[in-house]
């Protein structure tokens, strides 16, 4: 079978469950009551979408976003493994007033083949 997502390529069910862990990023931090799953959605697909290099082609970057019960923290389902190593550079952007901390979730395996995009115009680089 496939998993057919608005705007998003076809792919076999099971390489899109067999990589979600590379694609995803856990966003902490939030301001509670204030930052929901659109507004993270929104806020991310804004930055990612103006980086040089990003491709619209194959879709939304973002895929899914799955807040926790009380609002504190996100895992952000990513297109594809170049964005969530994008968004890792985007750790202690501010969102509603807050540092938000971008990290890699549990049970990820780094690979160390995938390289992000250029964010050097939305963050600098750590010195």
């Amino acid at each position: 079978g496939l998993a057919v997502l608005p705007g998003a390529a076809l792919l076999p069910v099971g390489a899109m469950q067999a990589n979600k862990k590379q694609r995803e990023v856990y966003v902490g931090n939030l301001a509670q009551g204030v930052v929901t799953a659109p507004v993270l959605r929104d806020f991310f697909t804004a930055i990612l979408s103006a980086l040089p290099g990003f491709d619209p082609g194959p879709g939304p970057p973002i895929v899914n976003v799955q807040m926790s019960g009380e609002g504190k923290y996100a895992f952000v389902e990513m297109r594809d493994e170049t964005l969530a190593a994008t968004m890792i550079r985007l750790d202690k952007l501010e969102l509603c007033g807050r540092l938000v901390n971008v990290g890699r979730p549990s049970g990820y395996v780094e690979t160390g083949v995938v390289a992000p995009l250029d964010t050097s115009g939305v963050k600098p680089p750590p010195a």
